[in-house]
């Protein structure tokens, strides 16, 4: 029996920020649970975004079978996280805190005939 795999990564991104801009954190996390955004106000920034995505094909050849050729199995998973390095600073001033990890995973198995 064979066993045919493959390992991609589609994405690996770092982003850096820091000085002075808009809120777009705090927008950005509230458009994501309230559905609206915020005021929008100049503000001190120093934060980090990090973003990766990977992905695994697993066929394995069906031999004893007449109709089905092979299995496929594909799986892939998912980061993104946001480092605030004013936390602090923001919980002191009555802000909700920007730091964020969100993950996830997604399986998926077919069988091609």
């Amino acid at each position: 029996m064979y066993l045919f795999y493959s390992l991609f990564s589609d994405s690996i991104g770092l982003s850096d920020c820091w000085g002075f801009g808009f809120n777009a954190l705090d927008n950005s996390s509230s458009e994501s649970t309230l559905g609206q955004s915020i005021f929008v106000q100049v503000r001190e920034l120093n934060h980090t975004e990090e973003m990766g995505s990977v992905g695994v094909n697993i066929e394995i050849p069906a031999t004893k079978s007449p109709f089905i050729q092979s299995y496929l199995i594909q799986a892939e998973g998912y980061i993104k996280t946001i480092t605030d390095r004013l936390d602090e600073k923001n919980i002191l001033e009555g802000r909700v805190p920007n730091s964020i990890r969100i993950g996830g995973v997604v399986i998926k198995g077919t069988v091609q005939f």
